[in-house]
């Protein structure tokens, strides 16, 4: 083989493999790239799908919260409210009958559905002196009750009586003038025997 020949064989060719050497080597190092783009986009994906599942799964969450709220509710129940003798002597001082029942408000009104034992009847009259036990109760306890948040009274007890039929009727007539249902007690036959039914959030 002539020099001449050689020289050529090595301008040619020396080129050409030093292109396919630096192709190989740029694709040996360009798939490392690509394959961690791959896996950085493949990550991403799982990413947007986790915060999904996430939100839905949160979005449940809150449903299920909302709906167990909306089934739950709130009863108070109070012993005897005696608005006669002392109470009502305070409440004309202060002319402010709503003042002896004033920091229990919050919490009876805060109740989805309130009752208690009304141990005196409602009716026009002189204020019952301190050492009697035969109640009387001025008509605005009742709008004080209501203002509290009073839903119902019963009236089944030892001193509704106290003042007579008519005590009876007027203390009917007071609470249900003022949005207060009652129990225990009434004109009728029926409304002796049949029960109060209040549905409350369903």
């Amino acid at each position: 083989m002539s020099k001449k020949v050689l020289t050529i064989i090595l301008i040619v060719f020396i080129p050409l493999f030093a292109a396919a050497a630096a192709f190989i080597v740029l694709q040996w190092y360009a798939q490392p790239v690509e394959t961690l783009a791959m896996r950085a986009g493949e990550l991403e994906d799982q990413q947007e799908l986790a915060f999904s599942d996430w939100l839905r799964e949160q979005q449940a969450k809150t449903k299920q919260l909302k709906e167990e709220k909306a089934r739950e509710f709130t009863l108070f129940v109070a012993g005897d409210i005696m608005m006669a003798r002392t109470v009502e002597t305070k409440m004309l001082e202060k002319n402010d009958f709503s003042y002896c029942l004033a920091d229990m408000r919050p919490v009876i009104s805060g109740a989805d559905f309130a009752i208690a034992n009304l141990e005196s009847p409602i009716i026009e009259g002189a204020t019952t002196p301190v050492d009697s036990t035969v109640f009387r109760a001025h008509p605005k306890s009742a709008e004080a009750l209501a203002l509290a948040g009073f839903d119902a009274m019963n009236v089944a007890n030892n001193h509704f009586g106290d003042q007579g039929a008519p005590g009876i009727n007027k203390t009917f007539e007071y609470l249900e003038d003022n949005g207060i249902a009652h129990f225990g007690g009434g004109q009728s036959q029926a409304s002796l025997i049949n029960p109060l039914i209040r549905e409350i959030k369903n």
